[in-house]
């Protein structure tokens, strides 16, 4: 069964307004391309809405694989104020007519 288009516009819509990664800050390149990291992960039950994805690099996104957010930040604490600072920069910025980081804040429980 293919995704909806929805789904892969959601995910390059999420990649396109970062140009960091969520969890560690790198800047996104052509050597440390920009996914979509799934917050919840679909081995979990995690969905592919835009509010459940942040844009990660390769790297941290393999590390987080199919970790819980919470997990994620026991074994990275330094992630969190990166997060943090992802969604801050984020403020304001829609897709599909849905503020991308408010969304996200309220979805996972992340205030800054």
């Amino acid at each position: 069964m293919k995704p909806s288009p929805i789904v892969f516009r959601n995910a390059r819509a999420v990649r396109a307004i970062a140009k960091h990664c969520a969890y560690c800050g790198d800047e996104f390149t052509r050597r440390n391309p920009a996914t979509f990291d799934h917050v919840i992960p679909r081995l979990r039950g995690g969905t592919k809405a835009t509010n459940n994805g942040l844009a990660a690099c390769q790297h941290c996104n393999g590390l987080k694989g199919s970790l819980s957010l919470d997990e994620f930040f026991r074994r990275f604490p330094l992630a969190i104020q990166n997060v943090k600072a992802y969604l801050k920069e984020r403020q304001g910025k829609k897709i599909d007519g849905v503020e991308y980081a408010a969304a996200i804040k309220k979805r996972f429980g992340l205030y800054y």
